[in-house]
């Protein structure tokens, strides 16, 4: 965050050139803005602020997820930034009802060879909604020894 308003980093274009600072309690007293971490922080989301052109302070930011801080970005004006919330929302629904809540799902979708096997068909992932990967062990395999031929 600091960074990004005060150094000479890649981001400086977008940060520092446009103006946007750090509040002077969290740029002067790490520990006030460790405190306000602590009493907002959700698990799995980063750091975002609520009005893209304001500054970093306990007012304007919140915890978001990749998704909400694409919709978030200044690439959007208003009307586009309703319209991919509403094409979101349908895209997620049909994605719920054509292959289950990955939360809560007992088989899942491979996207190599199509079919629905059980959840312990798929090697573990931590990085999606779901803990698996997007092919099966077989799929995978198949895959990896293509690779290395």
């Amino acid at each position: 965050m600091k960074a990004r308003c005060y150094g000479n980093s890649y981001h400086t274009k977008w940060y520092k050139d446009r103006g946007i600072r750090v509040c002077k309690e969290w740029r002067d007293d790490f520990w006030s803005f460790f405190d306000w971490c602590s009493k907002t922080y959700e698990e799995g989301k980063t750091l975002d602020r609520i009005d893209n052109d304001g500054n970093y302070c306990p007012e304007n930011c919140k915890w978001s997820t990749q998704k909400e801080q694409m919709q978030n970005s200044r690439r959007r004006t208003k009307e586009k930034l309703r319209a991919a919330k509403v094409a979101f929302a349908a895209s997620e629904k049909a994605r719920v009802l054509k292959f289950g809540d990955p939360r809560t799902r007992k088989t899942k979708h491979c996207k190599l060879c199509g079919k629905f096997k059980p959840l312990d068909s798929f090697y573990k992932n931590k990085n999606t909604s779901d803990g698996r990967g997007g092919q099966c062990k077989r799929c995978n395999t198949l895959n990896a020894k293509k690779y290395r031929n």
